[in-house]
């Protein structure tokens, strides 16, 4: 097994003399085309005798030489397409009609904040702590729609100021709906049927 290995080895480092994997044509200054079909040659994992991987190589006269100009111009083209994706995110928050459940009273905003934590659904939120921010959260991610036009935009770093937008509006719209949770607000006390919370 182990004098196949070194066989198989030294085929593909022969073999790479003319052939290379996606990445070293890139590194030469070529690019493979997504139809070019590649040259699958088995080779052993080094530090193992029975592990077997596959490498996809491929012929000079697979790949294509990268112009100058081409290549500026698709980078320019990618960006302006970012940007675009950008600014179509941030309109649609902005545009979004957004809504809310009004009406609760202090008793209902606290039953459904012990009974979501908060809104925090995903994880372990720990210990139940009541507060404005609590009951905040629980307005945002409860009574509002904000978790559906959270969909219209992506959650990554392009959508960073589309998100803010979102936000701002939607707390606009629980402190005008909610203003005793307001932040800078005096905290709410509740009474519940099994004792006083603060």
């Amino acid at each position: 097994m182990a004098a196949n290995a070194e066989i198989n080895n030294e085929s593909v480092s022969m073999s790479k003399q003319i052939l290379h994997t996606r990445d070293e044509w890139k590194e030469k200054g070529f690019r493979v085309p997504t139809k070019a079909q590649p040259d699958i040659e088995p080779y052993f994992v080094p530090g193992y005798r029975t592990v077997m991987r596959e490498r996809h190589l491929f012929s000079r006269e697979q790949v294509v030489a990268i112009d100058a100009k081409e290549s500026k111009m698709r980078s320019e083209a990618a960006q302006k397409g970012v940007e675009t994706r950008i600014e179509h995110m941030e309109q649609a928050v902005e545009e979004a009609e957004l809504t809310i459940v009004a009406g609760k009273s202090n008793e209902e905003i606290y039953e459904l904040a012990a009974y979501t934590h908060g809104g925090n659904y995903q994880g372990d939120p720990g210990e139940f702590i009541w507060s404005n921010r609590k009951a905040r959260d629980t307005i945002r991610h409860r009574l509002t729609n904000y978790e559906t036009v959270w969909e219209l935009i992506n959650r990554g770093p392009t959508a960073k100021l589309a998100y803010q937008i979102l936000r701002d509006r939607v707390d606009a719209l629980v402190d005008e709906t909610y203003p005793q949770f307001a932040e800078g607000a005096t905290e709410v006390e509740v009474t519940v049927r099994f004792g006083r919370q603060r």
